[in-house]
């Protein structure tokens, strides 16, 4: 793989069919794999996996497509610049995700839930999704 290789990380949740919304969701299974391109990985997700999952009100998708060699200090000086307070940095995120060729550079971040619908994300705008 090279510098341009990004990581699908996906958790599966699944709930026992119930009447009510407010049902409980355990993680099923992870799943992780190696693409050559974040339009790769997004493919995968959102025409594969997503589309699979929509066929049942039972299984619930989180996921990533994640830059492989955008981590550690990079990522932190792009989400946590030193010196800048949290409402800065959540306004610099939003900022991004405005932008959908970020998804590219800083990777981006899905969720399927039943009764939701579907959810997708630049990387760092994801802390809210999961299944609820």
């Amino acid at each position: 793989m090279d510098a341009d290789a990004f990581l699908m990380i996906v958790m599966f949740f699944v709930t026992p069919p119930a009447l009510s919304e407010n049902r409980p969701w355990t993680l099923q299974s992870t799943q992780s794999s190696e693409f050559t391109s974040w339009d790769a990985c997004n493919d995968v997700i959102e025409h594969q996996l997503i589309p699979a999952m929509q066929t049942t009100d039972t299984v619930a998708l989180v996921g990533w497509c994640v830059p492989k060699a955008f981590k550690g200090k990079a990522r932190n000086e792009v989400f946590n610049p030193d010196g800048t307070s949290r409402s800065d940095r959540r306004l610099l995120i939003k900022q991004f995700a405005q932008d959908p060729a970020k998804k590219k550079e800083f990777g981006s971040c899905y969720s399927f839930v039943p009764g939701s619908g579907v959810t997708t994300r630049v990387l760092g705008q994801c802390e809210n999704i999961r299944p609820h």
